[in-house]
């Protein structure tokens, strides 16, 4: 998975640039040139994976099977919100899931991705009910 999310960020990056590795441009005006690279971890239901994405002065190339910001997967998040449904302390949460996937969570990420859950039984409670 790692080397197919890097090759992804390299492959983006070639047809950004439309230079391959050490290929001069052939015109004298250059719109952009690498930058190397920075490491990103992504949280998946298995594991933690560390990646390299690649960037140029101007532009990140985050692979095209993941969003720009999110650093886990929804499955882990989904995970994170029936943990918390099944009545596990917000800061056992953390724990349960990184014993799962290997991401430590702390109470504040619970809290966040639980707010989702406060709308939907708001509107349960506020539902009229009517009696037949």
């Amino acid at each position: 998975m790692k080397e197919m999310l890097e090759a992804d960020s390299e492959q983006r990056m070639e047809e950004y640039l439309g230079l391959r590795w050490y290929e001069q441009p052939q015109e004298e005006e250059r719109v952009d040139s690498r930058n190397g690279c920075y490491e990103r971890d992504d949280a998946t239901p298995r594991r933690i994976i560390r990646f390299r994405v690649r960037r140029t002065r101007f532009r990140s190339f985050v692979p095209r099977m993941l969003r720009a910001f999110d650093r886990r997967a929804p499955e882990v998040g989904e995970l994170i919100r029936q943990a918390f449904l099944r009545g596990i302390p917000t800061r056992a949460v953390g724990r349960v899931v990184a014993m799962v996937t290997g991401e430590a969570i702390s109470a504040q990420t619970v809290s966040r991705l639980t707010r989702v859950l406060d709308k939907q039984v708001r509107a349960f409670q506020e539902a009229p009910l009517e009696d037949d």
